[in-house]
């Protein structure tokens, strides 16, 4: 059995590294109706009547051809093979199943090929030396001896005596075959003269180059009874062996072959393959091939080994992927061996294997540090450090499945239902590599830490990726491809097949990157070459680049690696979890199912994509999932008064939404969304509120690092790094911006919110790449947190702002406004009496602010914040402006302020009132004029009546309602102002409600004719 199965594993590890190539015989087309070689030579010698003993295979054909001639000779041939008239079977497909690099055959028919057309297998047929040099694909059927499509096939002696001569190419690809590459004997008896012809051949040309071949036998001998013995006779075997002919038999292990693949294997699946049509012997070679295909050497050997050393050994083979499917991990040998069973739900990992389950629940201990050990019982007999072993191994397993979302095992009870062990490795929280300093937003580190990073032929690969795929996350495009480029080669001249295949996956998308990095001097372009040719040629060059990377092709070939392996790889390349992410967010919302379903999708394609160094994320594909993932879980936070009570509904949020938000939404996208939603609150648990925080913080001190020796040389990395690379410009200034909109949400505790602000403002002191955009979601920040900014952080802020080489762009009325918002709200006892500080932004807003209003807007917030000395310079600016040009705009929001409220300003203001037509009641200025005079209680001198008297009826109503002639009143009027809420109470209707000719007018319509407004007004105003 050990040599049988040792032969097996030598085939089956050819198969993995590409290097099978099958050499096929007329034993593997004899049941599809083609005869035996020894039939045609019968056939021939019959038609010649040549005497029965002779005997020679090659004379025969020869004597033929020079009696019957070349006519009737191809067509005798064509004839007694059955061209064209027979189909190929279960035999020809299987053979293509153990996926050979190339195959080989003696056979003239064209079953093979036509297993290639049904299957589009991506392979060449070659019957000739002149069909080489026209071959499409690497992967090679070559016809030794011809085809019958052609008239030049090999048979008669003259073929084999000039064979050298005519076929060359052919007879020199023999030789390298058999000198670089595992050949199996398929379709071939002890008793072919062909197997002699090729072996003798072919090791007389290589003499000691030879290697070694395999013959798939299913000969039987004959005893002396003349019966059949499943057996070949041991001097066979030494004959075959001693012309390098490694005979492994069917018979051998029958049993064993039969039952396998009856389903008795350690995953318990069928794989027999049915086919009617096959005689007894062509059943045996099919259940043969059948078996070297499905035989997985890899989990027979596993079996044999103790429970944890499976567990390490199955996941070991993954190492280039940290993070794995969660199903994926939990369908493997020995997790689960039904492949149909749902193992993996809701984080948990199903188990009906019972070596797994009592592991984890009997044998498996953590002590005071959260470390995990085995238990007494697991260890008895073991030494220490075979008890240390298996340890090390056991939490290498865990950490491998908590990577891949897989924190519990669950097993099934006597009863039926299923229980839980949570299984928990502790990692470590201050890990200091590139991915995760970019996790956190230690960009300054990160920089510095890439810069001094060079792959050499000692360094780790491991590492290698981590720094490439840093390069890439800083935008670094250029330097990341040829990392990557440099690591797919030091990858494979390394035997990791797997991490070449990922270095090559990112080689290729960083490529297409190219453009968005300038690309350096080309000293074989032409001086006079154009710009724009210049950088067609580039792209040109680039897509070529890009083309040469054949994805599919690569994995295809990829070498030494088993089913598994290729599986997940398989899922790398199509971006599977993408798609699944996509598909499970687009599914029907169903409550709780829902949001828990998307949640589980983005924490598994982030972590997938980033923990993995996987490049793609940059792309818009992978920025939509995240996109439409977000905006779901506002959409279900949001509406979750809709879901039944019983549901468990979203009621906070994760640190996952944070990353993800801030990481690969646009922040306009977000905004739009947070409005569209109503979202005026992000609930975050404790827990992960910290971690947002913490993430917050080391964004900001990235640009200063404070107590640090070499922050000044920090910070100019970071700052050399937006400022020399736009696109990394641009994703600096979108954290920033979605950081802000975020915080802006959340509610902050004032310790907390204070310290955030400390090393806000430290941070802007030193900025120097926001512009408008950026100020805007800053203002929206301090706005929002008005209660936490204190007397101090405010004058900080707007010496800031008058301090900073880009001062114009805190000119935005937004910022300004913020900070009245603040000394609004906090009431501070004192006000800025810097009058340097003041004057310096009044001269920025002056000659920067985009608009007038924006201007007026500033000039009033600046007149709040500052002291009674400064106040009186301001006014008289603001007096100037409305003597100026008046505007009734302007001056609604100064009077709101409680300045200027002399009547010749609200004469000039009733002056633009009067000039409206009757249908400007919808004019959003006088709306918003009465509105202010209503809410300040502002009384109108009754002087200012005859200003008025052209006015249109409804600018006289309200801006003189007691005075007014409600023979021309209009209750419609009042609807205009439906809206106008000060503290949930709508000040028009406050003050109307007093007048009893509306209240009689309200009373009037409701008994004519029931409406809703008019029937809220009333109630709450008018009664």
């Amino acid at each position: 059995m050990k040599k049988f199965l040792a032969d097996i594993a030598t085939i089956k590890k050819a198969i993995e590294d590409k290097k099978l190539v099958i050499f096929a015989g007329a034993g593997i087309s004899v049941d599809a109706g083609v005869p035996l070689w020894g039939k045609l030579i019968d056939s021939l010698k019959e038609d010649i009547n040549l005497p029965d003993k002779e005997e020679d295979y090659l004379r025969i054909p020869q004597m033929y051809y020079n009696e019957r001639q070349h006519k009737e000779y191809v067509e005798k041939v064509r004839r007694v093979l059955k061209y064209r008239q027979v189909r190929y079977n279960k035999i020809h497909e299987a053979i293509f199943d153990l996926n050979p690099e190339h195959i080989l055959t003696t056979n003239y028919d064209d079953l093979l090929d036509q297993v290639i057309r049904a299957r589009a297998l991506m392979f060449s047929i070659i019957a000739s030396d002149k069909q080489f040099p026209y071959a499409k694909n690497t992967n090679l059927l070559v016809k030794v001896h011809g085809s019958l499509e052609s008239d030049d096939f090999v048979l008669k002696e003259d073929d084999y005596l000039e064979y050298s001569t005519n076929h060359p190419l052919i007879e020199s690809f023999i030789r390298f075959v058999f000198t670089s590459k595992v050949v199996l004997f398929v379709g071939y008896s002890f008793s072919d003269p062909n197997l002699k012809m090729i072996i003798q051949t072919v090791r007389n040309i290589l003499g000691k180059d030879y290697q070694n071949a395999y013959l798939l036998s299913t000969d039987t001998e004959k005893n002396i009874e003349e019966k059949d013995v499943k057996d070949l006779h041991p001097l066979k075997r030494e004959y075959l062996k001693k012309k390098g002919v490694i005979p492994i038999h069917f018979y051998d292990e029958e049993d064993f072959i039969s039952a396998y693949l009856n389903g008795d294997d350690i995953l318990g699946e069928v794989y027999r393959v049915k086919d009617n049509r096959l005689s007894e012997k062509g059943k045996t070679l099919l259940d043969f091939l059948t078996f070297i295909q499905s035989y997985n050497h890899f989990y027979q050997g596993l079996s044999e080994k103790d429970i944890v050393d499976q567990q390490y050994l199955s996941l070991q083979r993954f190492d280039a992927l940290p993070v794995l499917p969660p199903r994926f991990v939990a369908s493997l040998y020995p997790f689960n061996k039904d492949k149909q069973f749902l193992d993996y739900e809701d984080y948990g990992m199903r188990s009906r294997e019972k070596a797994i389950t009592d592991l984890y629940f009997e044998q498996v201990r953590y002590d005071e540090n959260g470390k995990i050990k085995l238990k007494e019982n697991k260890t008895r007999g073991l030494t220490k450090g075979q008890i240390s072993d298996q340890e090390q191994k056991l939490r290498y397993v865990v950490r491998r499945l908590n990577q891949s979302k897989i924190y519990s095992i669950r097993r099934r009870e006597e009863n039926g239902m299923w229980t839980e062990k949570v299984i928990q490795y502790h990692f470590k929280k201050n890990c200091n590599c590139p991915k995760c300093l970019h996790t956190s937003l230690k960009l300054d580190e990160l920089i510095q830490k890439t810069a001094n990073y060079n792959i050499t032929d000692t360094s780790d690969l491991e590492e290698d990726i981590l720094y490439a795929y840093a390069n890439y996350k800083l935008s670094n495009f250029k330097l990341a491809y040829q990392q990557f480029e440099e690591i797919a080669n030091k990858a494979w001249q390394m035997d990791s097949p797997m991490t070449y295949f990922i270095a090559k996956h990112n080689e290729r998308h960083t490529r297409r990157l190219h453009r968005f990095s300038p690309e350096p001097q080309d000293r074989n372009s032409q001086e006079d070459e154009s710009e724009e040719n210049k950088k067609k040629r580039i792209r040109n060059e680039n897509q070529k680049k890009i083309d040469d990377i054949d994805l599919d092709k690569l994995l295809s070939d990829l070498p030494n690696i088993d089913k598994e392996q290729r599986e997940v790889l398989t899922i790398v390349k199509n971006h599977s979890i993408l798609s699944e992410a996509s598909r499970t967010i687009d599914k029907p919302k169903i409550g709780s199912i829902h949001y828990v379903g998307i949640l589980d999708s983005l924490s598994l394609l982030y972590s997938f994509y980033t923990e993995n160094c996987i490049v793609y994320d940059v792309f818009n594909e992978f920025k939509e999932v995240c996109e439409k993932g977000i905006e779901s879980l506002l959409d279900n936070y949001a509406n979750h008064e809709s879901y039944e009570p019983s549901e468990s509904i979203l009621t906070e949020f994760n640190y996952l939404f944070f990353v993800i938000l801030i990481s690969y939404v646009d922040t306009r996208k977000a905004k739009k969304l947070f409005d569209e939603y109503e979202i005026d609150n992000l609930p975050f648990n404790e827990k992960d509120l910290l971690k947002v925080l913490e993430i917050v913080s080391n964004f900001l001190l990235s640009g200063f690092r404070p107590n640090r020796v070499n922050n000044f040389g920090s910070y100019q990395n970071l700052k050399k790094q937006v400022s020399n690379n736009t696109l990394f410009g641009s994703e600096y200034t979108r954290f920033f911006n979605n950081i802000f909109l975020v915080l802006s949400k959340i509610k902050l505790e004032q310790q907390i919110g204070e310290q955030l602000i400390k090393n806000l403002i430290s941070f802007l002191k030193v900025e120097s790449v926001l512009f408008w955009e950026n100020i805007k979601y800053l203002s929206a920040f301090v706005y929002a947190n008005c209660r936490l900014f204190s007397y101090k952080d405010c004058e900080a802020l707007l010496r800031v702002s008058v301090n900073s080489n880009k001062n114009k762009y805190y000119t935005d009325r937004r910022f300004l406004d913020a900070i009245y918002h603040v000394f609004k709200t906090q009431s501070f006892d004192n006000r800025i009496d810097d009058l340097e500080i003041i004057n310096e932004i009044l001269r920025q807003c002056k000659g920067a602010t985009r608009a007038d209003f924006e201007y007026d807007e500033n000039l009033l917030s600046l007149w709040y914040i500052s002291s009674t000395e400064i106040r009186s310079d301001i006014e008289k600016i603001i007096k100037d402006k409305l003597e100026e040009n008046f505007d009734v705009t302007h001056f609604t929001r100064v009077i709101r302020e409680g300045l200027l409220q002399e009547a010749k300003y609200f004469k000039k203001c009733l002056k633009v009132f009067s000039k409206y037509e009757e249908d400007g009641s919808y004019n959003e200025k006088f709306k918003y004029f009465i509105y202010i005079i209503y809410w300040k209680k502002i009384e109108l001198d009754s002087g200012l009546l005859k200003t008025i008297n052209s006015a249109p009826k409804y600018v006289q109503f309200f801006l003189f309602p007691e005075k007014f002639d409600y023979r021309d009143f209009q209750l419609a009027w009042l609807l205009n102002f439906n809206y106008q809420l000060q503290d949930g109470i709508n000040v028009i209707y406050e003050r109307l409600g007093n007048i009893k000719e509306i209240r009689k007018a309200v009373r009037q319509e409701l008994k004519k004719e029931y409406h809703l407004q008019y029937a809220d007004m009333y109630t709450k105003y008018f009664l």
